[in-house]
């Protein structure tokens, strides 16, 4: 029942758009220090 609901949905929408840009800096920086240390 709660998993249908809108609410819970907006809620996942939320954390998505708030976690997806921490997540992409995280894998971009951590490339970023393995390409200096290579060069």
């Amino acid at each position: 029942m709660f998993v249908t609901s809108p609410v819970f949905w907006l809620a996942v929408v939320g954390w998505l758009v708030i976690l997806t840009p921490v997540i992409c800096r995280r894998k971009f920086s951590a490339e970023k220090k393995v390409n200096e240390n290579n060069e």
